[in-house]
């Protein structure tokens, strides 16, 4: 199980055990540098890849959980990606919503990212 810890600008790693319903093990997947954003919505991809919204980064990163290295940075036309997540058929679409004060509706704060 992941957790985002935003004040402390790091991702999280916990075991989880089904039967106790309990967490245990926390430990550190990845720490981000100042200055870059915060992480604050995250999901995961078919392959157990980690992708982590970065507010006010304007970028998307693809984290590998075991290394915590960061595979892939997708950079964002807006400044507050808030979360991400997969749809479509295959899962292969990432769409991302944004922080927007000023949407007047929805649909004007998802973005929907395909292709590699």
């Amino acid at each position: 199980m992941y957790f985002i810890d935003t004040p402390l600008n790091r991702v999280d790693a916990f075991d989880f055990d089904l039967e106790q319903g309990t967490l245990g093990n926390r430990r550190t997947v990845v720490t981000f540098p100042d200055g870059n954003g915060f992480p604050d919505g995250m999901c995961t991809d078919v392959d157990g890849m980690l992708w982590v919204a970065m507010f006010y980064g304007s970028v998307i990163l693809r984290i590998d959980p075991l290394s915590g290295k960061i595979m892939r940075t997708i950079e964002m036309p807006v400044s507050y990606p808030t979360s991400c997540w997969f749809g479509g058929e295959n899962f292969d679409v990432l769409y991302v919503f944004r922080f927007y004060i000023q949407a007047s509706k929805l649909g004007d704060c998802i973005l929907k990212m395909t292709g590699k």
